[in-house]
């Protein structure tokens, strides 16, 4: 299914979260989606379970790890058609906003450090930006609610608008006790 969806989508680079593959089955999972000469980089280091596993395609584009911790993976990508090189960063973040300060932290540090590539930040930040973002559940908005938000203010990063569904997160429950959140 993976080989497909590559393919359908002519990716170079995929980001997969949530694995959450033992160290041991690593190299054969690595192997399991059938996609011939790539590579894959993860944060199994840092967790008991792989949270980010990076493919990418060795044909198509190096990359290079320049960091790595149980919340996120960056890369350096460069094409090998062009030479155009893009920083990348794939985040899983943890649950609660005392575990995720190190991951704000961390993505102010890397727009403070002044890197001059382009720089891409993706992946589930499980937290929400505004209100906008968030149905059901606690309607109050909290101090830490602003971490994210200040985040993304200080590092300059922007959100890219999308397109389908708005909320990327259900708990599973039904008419009133229906909880929505947009965390991608």
């Amino acid at each position: 299914m993976t080989q497909q969806w590559v393919a359908k989508n002519n990716l170079d680079l995929i980001g997969m979260l949530e694995p959450r593959i033992h160290l041991v089955n690593i190299q054969a999972v690595e192997k399991g989606p059938g996609l011939h000469g790539w590579k894959f980089i993860s944060n199994e280091s840092q967790h008991p379970l792989c949270r980010i596993l990076i493919g990418w395609n060795t044909k198509k584009v190096t990359t290079s790890l320049v960091s790595f911790a149980s919340q996120w993976i960056t890369c350096d990508v460069v094409s090998l058609l062009d030479c155009r090189r893009i920083r990348v960063t794939m985040v899983y973040a943890l649950n609660t906003p005392t575990q995720r300060k190190s991951l704000w932290n961390y993505l102010g540090d890397q727009h403070a450090n002044g890197n001059q590539d382009s720089w891409v930040v993706l992946g589930d930040f499980n937290a929400t930006l505004s209100l906008a973002d968030r149905h059901g559940g606690d309607g109050n908005w909290y101090g830490h609610m602003d971490d994210f938000q200040n985040c993304i203010h200080s590092a300059e990063l922007m959100q890219i608008p999308s397109k389908g569904l708005h909320f990327t997160w259900h708990n599973g429950q039904q008419h009133d006790r229906t909880i929505l959140r947009k965390l991608d």
